[in-house]
């Protein structure tokens, strides 16, 4: 019993499992239908991360009065024409098809309703024609019209319309599989050069193509050519592809963004045709006017010729639309989007597939690694490829940069990075890819310039001790400040004889790094003489004891610090004054002994300043008719510290200028110094990066450079003058800065006050003392200061901290020393020495007393 109940049970099972597959439409699905065979094609999304389209959603639509010749319509979706299109085309729709009325189908008809829709699955109006077969998966509705081919739907499903020609088959409706969607390109890289204008261009990556009415752009050659978006506009612009007599060459334009083309032409030269044009764009139509067009062509009329397209166009993310605004519009070739395929009133479509000759892959190399290092900035890649006729395109990722030559075997690039070249054959458009990694090596050398040395006068050199673990290190030592290098200023371990700074630069040969370190010589001068004075302790000669002294100890003199003379070669700089009405024949005779090189000392100057020979100072002695005194030029006095302060918060000028919202707007400030760029390295620039000082390349924006009215003309100085205008920068960053030396001579640092002044200062500030101007009246540096200062300029002078370092009293005269002629100071209980006590160093020992000058024309005698 048991047995009988079991196969009775399995027999209901069986006969209950017949009866279901009898109530499913039979359904005969062919073999899969290449993408090559649609001329227009409309996704349902499913392609990535696609853009939803504009209503009715994802499929094809076809304006009024359209018209496609050729290939096939497809979509996963819906399938929609507006009244009067012309399709001399099938159509196979994996959803459902409405045609509206006065519509022409010269091809078949099939909709598989993949969703199983109970609905309408075919909706045709009136005056509908349809030249072949119809396989429709579901219910049949036409309004009127002629059906040349059969009908075939489903048992349970409906058909209302003409009559068919071929018959009306209750059945299964023989349905096509439709294609996948091409494989979505990965592009290479879009470029740095935008095209705006008429021109020709190389396969290659560009940026952005944009042209703006009346512009040609030639496409020189088969190729790739990568964009990251194309956004036209104007009256019309016209694209030319040269194919350059290839019989099979292709160009693909690969557009990372949208494409809006408004009114175009399309014109071929030397060969090709549509067969061999191919445009991908990867936009999402968010540039679009309703955001979801990847590519839009718009309708009108360009000197007598249609708006036109021609090539295969694929979209996979985003919609295509065809033939915007009124007029009509031509496309020969094909149309594939991801979403939604828009073909709007008046376009005619002439089926052009795209050529996909088969073709051989291409041999690619991207060569061998490379390495940026100190010496190296940039390199060349060395890609190739045994292929004959191919493109090359690089693109770089992980950092890096393409400098150049991008579209070559041999770009050069400038970052870090990964670079890949892909080859492309002229013939069928094949591609290979291979990958070089460029790294970096600046990794810097160590480096050590060794301890810090002492010298004196006693045992003047000593040897520095540099040293460096780099393999193959070079060595160079310079110097800043007072610093020396006797010899071996390109080995570890050089000689010097000077105190100062000594800096060591290793550079590693293997990449040509740099480091530096830093040794210091601490060097105790001892306290000479700067001159043999004369053995009496006086004399009375026109020339004075210093020049006598030069005059007859010359070549044993060797004032290098320039504490007392300012040598050069066999000349010294000396001042010369003239008797009341003798400057003129005291110029004419100086000129004639050799006097060179002179020194404006301003207007009526008795003062005469330039070089003169040493071999002849003598000689002046012997015109006491036109001479009153001739002195060395004294080396200025730099009054400053010995600790350098923050002078924004020592003024308290930040509390200024963020209170009253005040930076020295409006302002030119001059500083008058020893020097302002004398430095061999050009510290002014690297102040001028670091926003130290204005200038070109100042990162704060204050880029009025400094105004240099003159500069130290005599060799290297300390360049106080730029660390006085650093300060001034820190109050005042938007004052305007100018700089004019003082340190040639008492009469040329005044005509420095009055060449700011000229040169429109609004404050001046000095820092240099001379001491041949008399302390007790005003010398002719304070009379230039009085000019400006009436004039409406503020000036500040750097008076110094010589409180302590000066002694004043009135003459009390005494007896002077065994041997002196004269008479000398009493200090103090007739003691005839002050005593003072001197740290090794420089020290010029000045006297006046307070009386007229006769060289400012005070005094007659």
């Amino acid at each position: 019993m048991k047995n009988t109940h079991t196969n009775k049970l399995k027999a209901m099972q069986f006969a209950l499992l017949i009866t279901l597959m009898a109530l499913i439409p039979k359904v005969n699905f062919s073999q899969a239908l290449p993408m090559s065979d649609f001329v227009v094609f409309g996704g349902n999304g499913t392609n990535g991360p696609c853009t939803n389209p504009s209503s009715p959603g994802y499929g094809v639509i076809v304006g009024a009065s359209s018209t496609i010749n050729g290939g096939s319509l497809g979509t996963y979706t819906l399938f929609k024409t507006n009244a009067s299109a012309t399709l001399n085309s099938n159509i196979h729709s994996g959803g459902k098809v409405e045609l509206s009325n006065n519509v022409t189908v010269t091809g078949k008809i099939s909709a598989a309703n993949t969703t199983n829709s109970t609905s309408t699955i075919l909706t045709a109006g009136t005056n509908t024609v349809v030249g072949g077969n119809i396989d429709v998966k579901g219910n049949i509705v036409i309004g009127s019209g002629t059906i040349s081919g059969q009908v075939t739907r489903p048992a349970g499903k409906t058909y209302s319309g003409p009559a068919p020609a071929g018959g009306h088959v209750i059945g299964t409706p023989t349905l096509p599989t439709l294609p996948s969607l091409p494989a979505v390109t990965s592009f290479p890289s879009y470029g740095n050069s935008n095209v705006s204008t008429t021109t020709t261009i190389n396969p290659g990556s560009y940026k952005s193509l944009n042209l703006s009415g009346g512009k040609n752009i030639t496409f020189n050659g088969p190729g790739v050519y990568v964009f990251k978006n194309i956004s036209n506009s104007g009256s019309g612009n016209k694209f030319i592809f040269n194919f350059q007599n290839s019989a099979t060459g292709t160009i693909k334009i690969y557009v990372h963004g949208d494409v809006s083309l408004g009114k175009n032409n399309v014109d071929f030269i030397n060969g090709g045709d549509a067969s061999r044009l191919f445009l991908e764009t990867h936009g999402s139509g968010s540039s679009s006017s309703n955001g979801t067009y990847a590519f839009n062509i718009a309708n009108g009329t360009i000197s007598g010729r249609n708006s036109e397209w021609f090539g295969t166009v694929y979209a996979p993310y985003a919609a295509i639309n065809f033939g915007a605004n009124t007029g009509l519009s031509n496309l020969s070739g094909a149309l594939w989007s991801g979403t939604q395929v828009n073909i709007q009133c008046g376009v005619a479509i002439t089926y052009v597939p795209f050529n996909t000759v088969t073709c051989t892959t291409p041999n690619a190399n991207a060569g061998t690694n490379k390495v940026l290092d100190c010496n190296n900035s940039t390199v060349v890649l060395n890609g190739s490829s045994s292929t004959p006729n191919v493109n090359f395109l690089w693109a770089a990722s992980n950092g890096g940069s393409i400098s150049s030559n991008g579209n070559t075997a041999t770009p050069t690039v400038s970052a870090v990075g990964t670079y890949t070249l892909t080859v492309t054959t002229q013939t069928g458009g094949c591609t290979a890819t291979s990958s070089v990694i460029v790294t970096s090596n600046t990794t810097s050398p160590d480096v050590n310039a060794g301890p810090d040395i002492a010298t004196d006068c006693a045992i003047p050199e000593g040897s520095l001790s540099g040293s460096s673990t780099t393999a193959n290190a070079q060595f160079a030592w310079t110097t800043y400040g007072n610093g020396f290098i006797v010899s071996g200023a390109g080995s570890s371990s050089p000689v010097v004889n000077t105190g100062g700074n000594y800096v060591l630069t290793v550079t590693d040969p293997a990449n040509g790094c740099s480091a530096n370190d830093t040794a210091f010589n601490a060097f105790t001068p001892c306290i000479f003489p700067g001159y043999p004075p004369p053995d009496d302790g006086k004399t009375y000669d026109l020339i004075g004891s210093e020049l006598n002294s030069l005059y007859q100890n010359f070549g044993a003199v060797n004032d290098t610090s320039r504490s007392v003379f300012f040598l050069e070669n066999d000349s010294v700089y000396v001042e010369v004054i003239a008797l009341q009405g003798q400057y003129a024949s005291l110029l004419a005779l100086l000129q004639s002994l050799g006097m060179t090189d002179f020194i404006d000392n301003g207007p009526n100057s008795l003062i005469i300043t330039g070089k003169f020979p040493i071999a002849y100072l003598d000689s002046l002695n012997q015109y006491p008719a036109l001479i009153d005194y001739a002195r060395p030029v004294f080396p200025p006095i730099a009054t400053v510290g010995i600790t350098t302060t923050a002078g924004d918060l020592a003024l308290k000028s930040d509390f200024a200028r963020n209170g009253y919202n005040v930076e020295g707007e409006n302002v030119k400030v001059g500083v008058i110094s020893n020097s302002y760029n004398t430095d061999p390295l050009n510290g002014a620039l690297t102040d001028v990066q670091n926003g130290d000082l204005p200038g070109v390349g100042n990162p704060d924006g204050h880029l009025t450079p400094v105004h240099i009215v003159k500069e130290f003309p005599y060799g290297r100085q300390t360049d106080e003058g730029r660390a006085m205008l650093q300060i001034v920068h820190d109050i005042a960053p938007k004052a305007e800065l100018a700089f004019r030396t003082g340190f040639i001579s008492a009469g040329d640092f005044a005509q420095g006050i009055r060449q700011l002044a000229t040169a429109n200062c609004d404050v001046i500030v000095d820092d240099v003392t001379f001491i041949t101007e008399p302390f007790f009246e005003d010398g002719v540096v304070a009379q230039a200061a009085d000019e400006v200062t009436a004039a409406g300029v503020t000036y500040f002078s750097a008076a110094g901290n010589y409180g302590n370092k000066s002694y004043s009293n009135f003459f009390n005269p005494t007896a002077p020393p065994v041997g002196v002629v004269g008479q000398a100071h009493d200090f103090g209980g007739g003691d005839i020495y002050q005593r003072l006590n001197l740290t090794p160093g420089t020290y010029t020992i000045v006297l006046q007393w307070q009386d007229s000058i006769y060289s400012l024309g005070q005094t007659q005698s």
